[in-house]
């Protein structure tokens, strides 16, 4: 195989991944965060606001 064989092979490899990565299209993001809080009340003050 030639040299200039092997470059166009490669070239082409190249160039038909670049074109699959293009055609990936982002169609959403999520990012999540959780906030956990703790408060000590008296038990009559919490069983006044729970049902």
């Amino acid at each position: 195989m030639t040299r200039f064989m092997q470059v166009w092979i490669l070239a082409l490899a190249l160039a038909m991944t670049a074109a699959t990565a293009m055609a990936e299209t982002v169609v959403g993001k999520n990012v999540d965060s959780r906030v956990i809080l703790a408060f000590n009340v008296k038990e009559e003050g919490a069983s006044a606001m729970l049902p």
